[in-house]
């Protein structure tokens, strides 16, 4: 009973800073409605300026405080005008990957400057540890679960009773409605980026007292679990954050306790799926609220079949060369050793846009697909490599198996899909790809944690690129078949009104699992290519940041745009090698990019600038169109 109850305990000292993470996530969340990745990262300033505050200039604890706050809160706000004002009136996605732009931007940044060692936070406040019969609570926990709770009572309050609060209940509920009744919808969500950073800086600040040590990466995970954490609780729901926090804690500790260190992670995100499957808005969201923030995603107009045969042409033309380049030993070995990496994420972009593009479901989870299937498909290259079948065999079949292991993991996946969208569903895709990570890491016969040895099926560069090649042709024409097809129109229909198509005779659920179950089969061959590059491969490499990577490339391409993703997967993948001779330098160029990239092509302006450009780089495109 003792154990239990101090499991009980320690769960509540890891929920309630989940928690605290979780009402800065649900504060920008509920009023801006946009899911706010660098969150996590402004925790990591915070803990770094009273590390600076305490230890280099001698301050006092209150005074840290105080600094504390006052950084986050301006960083927040600074952000906010920088990269997030100008997308006001962009996609939910670009606003998204912006964040993660950002996300990469804080993290490189702290790097530079405080160098990839860990820090160790001052203690801000001495309180020891108290018995309560044989049960040992410490101090630092009581405080947190109490200032989170204040915090929590005090924001409802907030948002209830005062004018400001109202004003930001209006703006979250219409913004145009909100600026008709003379609110500065500006200023309000300025506001709100502020309170919510503010947050941040509390709960770096309990975080740092609780764990002790910091690092340029400290607010990665506990942001994307305090994210779980929201999102569990009904996402925009203030109660609803701090019991998601909480619960999440003590799934966590209990799991820790009494099933697993190696498992807890699988099952905290195996909990959370279940919940959502149950209760898709989360546990206390409103249902009718959150059918009203659903939003739509537009795709461009098709391309006609011989603009088709032009990208897979244009496809084909480039492996024709590099491989010319290649054989004839013209290509150093830098960029002979990025041509199955490009190929691999032009696979992995291109299935990616089928569930993101034409679909209209936003997955962060096909970097678990890519895993399975990795993994699967070279276990069976290992063993064939051992009857002495020559790579011409072995490579086709173990892809074959890695592809379909991999679709039957989409199909699993796929299932929540039919209850969820937008970000319940990003949360859960999200969650499945942390579970595959999390279950091929603890598993014998994939090497655990020391990853699987795959030095025997080892191909170069030489050996893999035909392979690659007609693996990335028949991507790019399976897509772009598919969207011009029947199959296609439904799936767009189904993007565009989900009521509308079913009114009409098309199976739903059928479209949606298949949508899932394609692109999961291509990231699983993608995989297994990808593996056969390696001489070792471990499950951590394949974590929500792969899948957020393959996403910035489908957005930045276009969505649903087959050559925007092909050019895309191209240019992200050679950009960080192009910027190899700036080592220290190149991250952080390449997140300022990334947000410079997203503002440029959501500028109004400059959108009606590259629609002028392609009107007259193709002329008569109207008049075809209108055929």
């Amino acid at each position: 009973m003792t154990n239990l109850i101090q499991t009980l305990i320690s769960g509540l000292s890891l929920g309630s800073i989940y928690a605290l993470i979780a009402l800065g996530y649900t504060m920008v969340y509920g009023i801006a409605k946009m899911l706010n990745f660098a969150h996590g990262d402004v925790i990591m300033v915070g803990a770094y300026s009273g590390i600076v505050a305490v230890a280099q200039l001698g301050l006092s604890p209150w005074v840290t405080v105080i600094i504390s706050i006052a950084v986050c809160a301006v960083l927040g706000v600074v952000i906010e005008f920088c990269a997030y004002k100008p997308l006001r009136q962009a996609a939910p996605l670009s606003v998204l990957i912006t964040a993660i732009g950002v996300s990469y931007l804080l993290q490189n940044a702290a790097l530079l400057l405080f160098g990839s060692q860990q820090m160790a936070y001052p203690t801000l406040v001495k309180l020891g540890s108290f018995s309560v019969g044989d049960v040992q609570v410490d101090g630092i926990t009581v405080l947190t679960l109490a200032v989170t709770a204040v915090l929590m009572v005090a924001l409802t309050l907030f948002i209830d009773k005062t004018k400001l609060g109202k004003a930001m209940r209006a703006v979250s509920e219409d913004k145009d409605a909100a600026t008709l009744m003379g609110i500065s919808v500006d200023r309000t969500i300025t506001l709100t980026f502020a309170i919510g950073s503010a947050l941040a800086a509390f709960a770096s600040m309990f975080y740092g007292m609780t764990y002790v040590y910091i690092k340029p990466t400290t607010g990665a995970m506990p942001g994307i679990k305090a994210f779980t954490a929201a999102v569990f609780g009904g996402i925009g729901s203030i109660p609803g954050a701090m019991l998601g926090g909480i619960l999440l804690g003590l799934i966590e500790q209990m799991s820790k306790t009494y099933i697993s260190t190696l498992w807890a992670d699988a099952i905290v995100f195996a909990v959370l799926v279940v919940v959502l499957v149950v209760k898709p808005t989360g546990l206390l969201a409103s249902p009718c609220r959150r059918r009203c923030e659903v939003k739509k995603m537009q795709l461009t107009q098709k391309k006609r079949q011989r603009t088709d045969l032009l990208t897979v042409a244009a496809v084909a033309a480039l492996f024709v060369v590099m491989a010319a380049l290649l054989y004839t030993g013209h290509l150093t070995r830098q960029v002979t050793n990025m041509l199955v990496p490009v190929a691999v994420y032009i696979v992995m972009a291109v299935s990616l846009n089928l569930v993101v593009g034409l679909l209209g479901e936003l997955s962060l989870g096909h970097a678990g697909f890519m895993s399975v299937g990795l993994f699967s498909g070279c276990l069976v290259a290992i063993a064939l490599h051992t009857t002495a079948l020559p790579l011409g065999v072995r490579l086709p079949v173990s892809m074959l198996a890695g592809g379909l292991m991999a679709a039957v993991f989409g199909l699993l996946v796929g299932l929540p899909a039919l209850r969820l969208r937008g970000d319940y569903l990003a949360i859960v895709t999200l969650a499945c790809g942390e579970i595959i990570k999390n279950i091929i890491t603890n598993l014998n016969i994939t090497g655990g944690a020391l990853g699987l040895d795959t030095s025997s099926i080892y191909a170069g560069a030489k050996d893999l690129l035909p392979y690659g090649a007609v693996l990335v042709l028949l991507t790019v024409a399976v897509m772009l078949n598919l969207k011009r097809s029947k199959y296609g129109r439904a799936i767009m229909a189904i993007r565009d009104n989900r009521i509308a198509a079913e009114s009409v005779g098309l199976n739903v659920t059928w479209y949606k699992l298949a949508v899932f179950v394609i692109a999961a089969f291509f990231a699983g061959c993608a995989g297994v290519l990808y593996g056969h590059s390696l001489a070792n491969i471990k499950a951590a490499a394949f974590d929500y940041n792969m899948s957020i990577e393959i996403l910035v490339i489908v957005v930045l391409g276009g969505m649903g745009s087959v050559p925007g993703s092909v050019i895309s997967a191209i240019v992200l993948t050679v950009l960080p090698e192009a910027l190899r001779e700036v080592a220290d330098y190149r991250m952080l160029v390449y997140a300022i990019v990334l947000i410079l990239v997203m503002q440029a092509t959501n500028n109004p302006t400059m959108k009606r600038f590259f629609a002028s450009a392609k009107e007259k780089l193709t002329p008569g495109r109207k008049e075809r169109a209108a055929l």
